[in-house]
C-alpha cells in the first residue's frame, strides 16, 4: 500500500523533485532540484556501502539531473558488453503500469491493484484540460 502525491504545479516556482521511501527496516529521501541528493539513508541492517549514500550530493547543471544519460550509457555498454542493462524493459513497464495505475484511481476515485487491467493512456484523454 502505497500514497504518491505529485505536482509540476508549485508558486512560485518548482522547488525542489522529493521522493521518500518509508519501509519497514529503512528509510530513504532523496531531494534537490532532480533529485540529485540523498537526504536521508538509514537502514535498520547498514551494509558495507550504505555509509557513502549517507548525503549523497550529485552536481547537476538542469532540472531533470543526470540519470537519463548515465542510463543511456548504461544501455550502450550492455549491447557492447553483452549483458543485461542495469534498467532494462521489464522494469519501464513496470514504471509505466505504476504511473497508469495512479491516473486510473485518480479516473475513477478508488484504490487500483496491480497488475494492471485493461487501462491505457487513451484512457485520459480530456481529464486534464482546463
Amino acid at each position: 500500500m502505497a500514497t504518491i502525491e505529485g505536482t509540476t504545479n508549485v508558486y512560485p516556482q518548482n522547488l525542489e523533485e522529493t521522493l521518500y521511501l518509508f519501509g519497514e527496516k529503512g528509510t530513504v529521501k532523496l531531494g534537490g532540484t532532480s533529485t540529485n541528493n540523498i537526504d536521508v539513508w538509514d537502514f535498520a541492517d547498514e551494509k558495507a556501502g550504505d555509509a557513502e549514500n549517507k548525503n549523497l550530493k550529485e552536481a547537476t547543471s538542469n532540472v531533470y539531473g543526470n540519470g537519463h544519460t548515465s542510463l543511456y550509457a548504461d544501455v550502450i555498454d550492455a549491447i557492447k558488453n553483452d549483458r543485461k542493462p542495469y534498467v532494462d524493459a521489464v522494469a519501464g513497464r513496470n514504471a509505466l503500469e505504476m504511473v497508469l495505475a495512479i491516473y486510473k484511481s485518480q479516473k475513477e476515485g478508488v484504490p487500483v491493484k496491480l497488475p494492471l487491467k485493461d487501462f491505457r493512456s487513451t484512457d485520459m484523454v480530456g481529464e486534464f484540460d482546463a
